[in-house]
Parts: structure tokens; sequence; C-alpha cells
């Protein structure tokens, strides 16, 4: 993450900061194993993070061998693995008067696709300070 964000000091982020967080290939699952590095917030849980990822909270424990599922920290690393053929993805916070549609023309992607990807309810309702990830594979 460190060469994607061209951060010179990996021990020094700021609040607010946005980073850019790629799915990658772990080639010691199987080739076509992709993961992604979660990093725990306050207040995050195992099966906040499972759910919100589509994965059981069994599975988050196997993959970062968590001896007490119950104990999770801020700042935290969790892998997670996927075996879809998902896109890149960034993750862009939202701002003051952002609209998913003006995201996805910025990022030339479609509203659907960030619905679909982040798992929203309503289109029309996004918060400030709310992840939106996106793909990436169009853009750059």
């Amino acid at each position: 993450m460190t060469r994607w964000n061209n951060i010179s000091n990996p021990n020094l982020i700021y609040p607010n900061e946005i980073l850019k967080i790629y799915k990658e290939y772990n080639h010691q699952i199987s080739g076509d194993t992709k993961s992604i590095v979660y990093i725990v917030k306050n207040k995050d849980t195992l099966s906040k993070i499972a759910l919100e990822y589509n994965v059981s909270v069994s599975d988050l424990v196997k993959w970062n061998n968590i001896s007490n599922p119950n104990l999770i920290y801020p700042n935290e690393q969790i892998r997670i693995l996927s075996v879809d053929n998902t896109n890149h993805l960034i993750s862009y916070t939202v701002k003051q008067n952002d609209t998913l549609s003006e995201i996805a023309m910025r990022y030339h992607t479609s509203v659907n696709q960030l619905v679909q990807i982040n798992k929203i309810k309503n289109a029309n309702l996004i918060r400030v300070g709310q992840i939106i990830y996106i793909p990436i594979d169009n853009y750059y």
C-alpha cells in the first residue's frame, strides 16, 4: 500500500487521508484467489467486517490466525480473501454535496456498479465520511 500511495514513512499517515487500496493476488493460496487488507477502525467487530465483505467470521479467524475473535484492535490489518474476479478497487471518502452519480462520472464507472460493490440500499442516500469503493480498471 505504501508504493500505491507514495508514502515514504509507513508509520505516518494523517486522519481523513485518502489511501488507495487495491485487491492483490495472493500466490500463497492459489493463482486466482485475491485478497485485500482491511484496516480495523474503532468499534469494528469481526462480525461487522465479515458481513461487509460477505465472508464468515470463522474464515476471517482462519485467514488471519486470530486467537480471540472477540478481540481486534483499531489499525490492525485483517486479510480478506476472495475467489471472485472483482475489479481492482480504490476507496473514496464522501464529501459534502457528493452524489453517487457525480462520483461514478468522475471515476468512469456507473452508479449501478457503485451500488453493487458497496451494497448500497438507496443510491440517493450517501453520507459525508462514508467510504465508497470504486473499480479502477477503467480509470487508470
